[in-house]
């Protein structure tokens, strides 16, 4: 009698489990999800964005240009473009302060702002003072009554995180340290960056989480 009991609850169970799996089967996307019939918790370290980086640079000269004080900084000054820094590390010699730094000089070029080439003279402010004064830079089509050049220096750093980027961007007179520019970003780690950044991906993409409640 006991024994029957026994073969037949053994079988009840047997059918059970066989629907229940084929059902977890059907349904499972992973092996992680069949076996423990719940999604993973973990979550990309580097989550890729779709955007080209150099669209993302762009979009951030456009906001320099949009937020400049030209009260400070007449149009026809010229702008010398520095290399950005790793603020946590300042001997980083990657690609990425160069790069960021160089696209930003370009989109403004577009913009109509005069970039100058290479590193400003140290007599600077004192040169363009006196081709102010005299008229004599044939680049300047307007000619008014108290013109005035303020050489400049766009200058920038940032601070890298597991999945973004924190990107500070100034445009600072050479005569008195005065910032007519300013803004900050945040930019998304994507493989490209990962490139511009000497940071290879090294296979660690998931960073793992610990459920909490069951």
């Amino acid at each position: 009698m006991f024994k029957a009991v026994h073969i037949f609850l053994a079988f009840v169970l047997a059918t059970a489990l066989a629907f229940g799996c084929s059902t977890i089967k059907e349904g499972a996307k992973s092996t992680y999800e069949f076996v423990f019939d719940d999604p993973t918790t973990a979550t990309p370290v580097f989550p890729e964005k779709g955007e080209p980086v150099v669209n993302i640079i762009y979009e951030m000269a456009d906001t320099l240009n949009s937020e400049v004080n030209r009260a400070l900084l007449p149009k026809e000054s010229p702008v010398y473009v520095q290399r950005f820094t790793n603020m946590e590390n300042p001997a980083d010699n990657s690609p990425f302060g160069e790069v960021i730094a160089n696209q930003l000089g370009i989109r403004l070029v577009q913009r109509g702002w005069r970039i100058a080439e290479g590193a400003p003279p140290e007599n600077a402010v004192e040169m363009f003072d006196e081709k102010a004064a005299a008229h004599t830079d044939d680049d300047i089509m307007v000619r008014k009554e108290g013109y005035s050049l303020e050489p400049s220096v766009l200058k920038g750093a940032y601070e890298v995180s597991d999945d973004s980027i924190i990107v500070l961007a100034k445009v600072v007179r050479m005569r008195d340290n005065v910032v007519a520019a300013a803004h900050a970003w945040s930019l998304p780690v994507n493989e490209r960056i990962r490139d511009l950044l000497n940071t290879p991906d090294t296979g660690e993409s998931m960073q793992p989480t610990v459920k909490t409640t069951f």
